[in-house]
């Protein structure tokens, strides 16, 4: 069986990542309501021509959140307030190519991940994860 998603429409596989958003819902949708009709779900992945791990985590989607579990989400990068703004960035970055962290205070020698986050909270009060904070110590 394929790693990846596929339909048979005829005698031609197609890739299910390659359907559109909503082709993808009423995949789903109906790959669900199939089970919930008494279908296996494994014989619901074989019809459907998908794997049952997917069959397996539609469901649990289904169970825990209803059709809305099911529905197309909006892709790429989540909006999030965590992220610095532009000026905020350009600031942080001007201040460790300036300075050390002792000069501002912080407690510790060298620039690094964690003194990075501290330095951005103290300045703007920002919780930032410690990979956003390595790439602002990339620049």
């Amino acid at each position: 069986m394929p790693r990846h998603s596929a339909i048979l429409y005829g005698m031609k596989k197609i890739d299910a990542r390659k359907l559109t958003q909503d082709a993808q819902e009423a995949l789903r949708m109906r790959a669900v309501k199939a089970v919930r009709s008494g279908m296996t779900q494994r014989n619901a992945a074989k019809f459907f021509g998908v794997s049952e791990v997917i069959v397996s985590r539609w469901m649990k989607n289904h169970r825990s959140h209803g059709l809305n579990g099911l529905r197309k989400k909006k892709r790429g990068p989540k909006e999030s307030s965590a992220f610095l703004r532009g000026w905020q960035a350009a600031t942080i970055c001007n201040i460790i190519r300036d300075r050390h962290p002792d000069q501002l205070k912080l407690p510790f020698a060298l620039w690094t991940s964690r003194s990075i986050r501290e330095l951005i909270f103290r300045k703007f009060k920002i919780d930032l994860s410690r990979r956003t904070a390595r790439r602002y110590l990339k620049r």
